[in-house]
């Protein structure tokens, strides 16, 4: 599984998530995106202008009212390949990705 997140700036709140599986001949198992209103996530006020300008919502994006749902609905995806041996991996680890997949792991304590 590869992710790749869009937040509010480098150090912003994440409010898009896309990722793909594949197996190890490239095959595509699954692949998806969950989307949160970026103007509803915290961040700079330049962030946030280059969001508006620069990133679009996928037409076929699943829509959710904020970025913990977001994590609540990728972080399912990511236990249920996790569980049939999946590995991990994201389009740029740092920071992006690393915060979200830490908030993912916060919302999933128990």
């Amino acid at each position: 599984m590869v992710i790749d997140v869009e937040s509010l700036g480098l150090h912003g709140e994440p409010f898009a998530v896309g990722w793909v599986v594949v197996d190890g001949d490239g095959n595509r198992l699954e692949e998806g995106e969950a989307w949160s209103p970026p103007e509803l996530a915290s961040g700079t006020v330049d962030d946030r202008a280059w969001v508006m300008a620069n990133v679009s919502r996928h037409p076929m994006a699943l829509d959710f009212k904020s970025s913990d749902h977001v994590c609540g609905a990728f972080w399912r995806r990511w236990l249920y390949w996790k569980a049939k041996g999946a590995r991990l991996a994201a389009d740029v680890a740092w920071p992006c990705e690393a915060r979200f997949l830490i908030a993912c792991v916060e919302n999933d304590i128990e």
